[in-house]
């Protein structure tokens, strides 16, 4: 039900639409010169040698009720048929969430 007594306290003050221009952008720890996709916490990690290239694989922790996909066994199997000069000096696989508010704003 409608009630014009209780109306915007803050029309024709200074505070009169603050927060309408706030930009939603991912924060930055200070101290750190890393961006947010480099920042990883809770992880586990684990060493495999497949078409005898090593390969480190990176297991970020995820949200409750959320996995990934995919396991490194599964990753692994598909390396395994995948020609060596395809992927090069590929070291690296890490498997992350992005937080709620990266998936917003850099989707993947």
């Amino acid at each position: 039900m409608y009630n014009p007594v209780r109306r915007n306290r803050n029309i024709g003050t200074e505070n009169q639409g603050f927060g309408q221009n706030n930009r939603l952008q991912i924060s930055t720890p200070y101290g750190t010169l890393k961006s947010f996709y480099e920042r990883i916490e809770k992880y586990q990690k684990e060493v495999r040698i497949i078409n005898d290239h090593e390969f480190l694989f990176i297991e970020e922790e995820t949200r409750e009720n959320c996995h990934h996909t995919c396991t490194f066994d599964d990753l692994e199997s598909i390396i395994k048929q995948i020609p060596k000069e395809d992927y090069g000096d590929l070291k690296f696989i890490i498997l992350r969430q992005p937080k709620r508010k990266e998936e917003i704003l850099s989707p993947v």
